[in-house]
């Protein structure tokens, strides 16, 4: 069986939760046909190719810059924004990118191997490549974005535009999501609860799982020491790290004034590196394996306010003791 297999990012489980799903739902893949691999990728990112090389029969990148660009300004005046909300039926996600690039590669990859199976991570992805063959299509969306939105707008503080324009948003991503899930395609999600929020009957759950790494590799567990670990600029990761550092540590340590916490994860924002204080509280930035963070912790915290699906930090902290 020949396969096509569409990702927003590298399958790498060193990116995190969405990287260990795309990581093991293309092993499980590769072990049922021949893959084709067509991942968006910045090129300080394609070096985590090398973790999934070995289970493609091709491997093609598609730049973000040229696959997946952004329409128009970088910055949008308030009546812009109003106005570019209420004139569309489309979501943010869709109205404001140019994914030709995106669909010329993959078509291009189908022709040089037309596949028996198409697999697409991603609802945004899925909107965006029109005439396939959606007998032949599974659209793994992961999770409901509108859900994501809709928690990250019930975090911040209240304002004008979330009278009108943030809900419009959160209810036009949700109508893109149930939508594109009533397609032939199969439709996948990584839980139960957003699989009956969709309400469709072939719409399935493909759990998220995380592999048992061998034990007592990486030295004891360091008293006092709490992780908190995910990719550091998607947004619930940020709303977690804030909330728990301003929030919750400072109680912690009122109790143990020894406890501290290390954040562990890629890219993190100027916001989150700010953070760092070198004691009670060390931003790592980007690390090569985290093992040893899991083995010295005595803690894992996670404390998501937001985000959605389930949480792969949770199974990986598990699969740990």
């Amino acid at each position: 069986m020949k396969i096509l297999f569409v990702a927003p990012y590298p399958p790498s489980p060193r990116i995190g939760g969405i990287g260990i799903r795309l990581y093991n739902t293309l092993r499980a893949l590769a072990a049922k046909g021949e893959v084709t691999l067509v991942a968006l990728s910045e090129k300080k990112h394609q070096d985590l190719l090398e973790d999934c090389q070995s289970l493609c029969r091709e491997v093609v990148v598609a730049e973000p810059a040229e696959a997946n660009r952004p329409l128009g300004p970088a910055t949008r005046s308030r009546w812009a924004s109003y106005w570019e909300a209420l004139r569309s039926w489309l979501p943010a996600s869709q109205r404001f990118r140019d994914r030709s690039g995106l669909v010329r590669v993959v078509r291009q990859a189908a022709e040089r191997c037309p596949p028996d199976l198409i697999w697409i991570t991603k609802s945004w992805i899925a909107g965006s490549l029109p005439n396939l063959d959606w007998s032949r299509t599974v659209v793994d969306f992961d999770d409901l974005e509108y859900r994501i939105m809709w928690r990250m707008m019930s975090l911040s503080h209240w304002y004008g535009s979330k009278i009108v324009l943030e809900p419009l948003e959160v209810w036009k991503q949700r109508r893109f999501e149930q939508r594109l899930s009533r397609l032939p395609a199969r439709v996948t999600l990584c839980s139960e609860r957003d699989r009956r929020r969709l309400g469709h009957g072939h719409v399935r759950v493909l759990p998220n799982c995380v592999a048992i790494p061998a034990a007592g590799t990486h030295g004891p567990e360091i008293p006092h020491r709490l992780l908190l670990i995910g990719k550091m600029n998607y947004e619930p990761n940020v709303d977690s790290a804030f909330f728990f550092c301003r929030e919750i540590l400072p109680l912690i340590r009122q109790v143990e004034p020894r406890a501290h916490v290390l954040i562990v994860g890629r890219e993190p924002v100027e916001e989150i590196a700010a953070l760092h204080t070198g004691t009670d509280i060390v931003v790592t930035g980007t690390v090569e394996d985290v093992e040893p963070y899991f083995a010295q912790a005595e803690i894992v915290v996670v404390p998501l306010r937001a985000g959605g699906g389930t949480r792969v930090k949770i199974l990986e902290a598990l699969a740990r003791g």
